[in-house]
């Protein structure tokens, strides 16, 4: 099985949070770098496409800012640094190992209405997402879901969206690979005039002066 074809099983897999059969693909991977001969850079490209798919599947899922599968750049880097087979064989025991823990973790929160709505918000952040939808995957009323959430998390529920989606434009404008419009577009935002007034009253600043800040030379 090629890497390209074991990351698409990956992603379906991990998107239905199907923890052993994600696993077990995780271990096929390794089980072929294994056996195969390869260069460094073929065990490097690897272990980036693997990480890669599991970010974009889990990252909208965690609550943590800077989790494995959020602080992408400093991940990629850490893989970039992998010299020999066996740091690359022992790298992909650890995200297996932080693939479990994530799953794991992402379980036992369906099991609460309050956290199905945030999940809900997590795993659709780049969908326009709106209050009724996320009550239907809570199993509550909107009116309820919003009375609720606000009593819970001293927060109100569309509040909470834009934060998700800012902490996600974050993450994106700190991989440095779109620009500021394409965010705005990915995170379901109608025109970049209305995600920069979101952005700025969540973040302290615009994105374009959050970029800047990140990377001065830009």
């Amino acid at each position: 099985m090629e890497v390209h074809d074991l990351c698409n099983r990956l992603a379906l897999e991990l998107r239905a949070k199907n923890k052993v059969a994600a696993l077990e693909l995780l271990k096929k991977a390794a089980s072929l770098l294994k056996i195969t001969p390869h260069l460094r850079r073929e065990g490097i490209h690897c272990c980036s496409e693997l990480y890669s798919i599991c970010s974009m599947v889990l990252a909208p899922m965690s609550s943590e800012p800077n989790g494995f599968f959020v602080d992408t750049s400093s991940i990629l880097a850490d893989i970039q640094s992998l010299s020999t087979r066996s740091q690359v064989l022992d790298w992909m025991i650890m995200l297996g190992r932080q693939v479990d823990m994530q799953l794991d973790v992402l379980g036992s929160r369906y099991s609460d209405p309050l956290e199905r709505a945030r999940q809900y918000v997590r795993t659709h952040v780049d969908e326009r997402i709106l209050l009724q939808d996320a009550a239907s995957a809570a199993g509550l009323s909107p009116s309820y879901l919003s009375a609720l959430f606000k009593k819970e998390y001293n927060q109100n529920f569309m509040d909470f969206v834009n934060e998700t989606k800012m902490n996600r434009a974050c993450q994106l404008i700190r991989e440095g690979r779109y620009r500021i419009y394409e965010i705005s577009y990915m995170l379901g935002f109608e025109n970049a005039y209305y995600f920069t007034r979101v952005f700025r009253r969540h973040v302290g600043m615009t994105p374009t002066e959050y970029q800047r800040k990140l990377h001065p030379e830009a």
